[in-house]
């Protein structure tokens, strides 16, 4: 430590400033021990949670993807329903048109006087 001195008698500012870092960092490991030695379970439990809940987002996002697709295929069979149902109003239309034409009498046709 004395090497570290410069020649007014004090530790370059860098040295201080990793001090204090080491000192943080031990204090936190004695923080982290202590909780283990205090209740090694709930250290344990911390983790296992931490997976269980990427389990579970990854399921979440799979079942959103799952009801997604589902979705788009009602859609799509609601578009194929409703164009049958217009094609079919549109055939109905069109043949009750041709069966009017059919019955209709036919007319003589009408002479400039209304006479035939």
């Amino acid at each position: 430590m004395e090497k570290l001195k410069g020649p007014s008698g004090q530790i370059p500012h860098d040295s201080q400033v990793q001090r204090a870092e080491i000192a943080a960092l031990d204090n936190r490991l004695r923080k982290i021990e202590a909780v283990i030695i205090e209740d090694p379970e709930k250290a344990l439990s911390i983790p296992m949670l931490r997976k269980e809940i990427g389990l579970l987002r990854e399921g979440g996002s799979q079942s959103a993807a799952a009801l997604k697709q589902s979705v788009d295929q009602v859609y799509d069979m609601n578009k194929w329903l409703l164009g049958a149902m217009a094609l079919s109003v549109l055939a109905l239309a069109v043949s009750q048109f041709f069966r009017a034409r059919k019955e209709a009498p036919a007319q003589p046709p009408v002479g400039v006087n209304g006479i035939a």
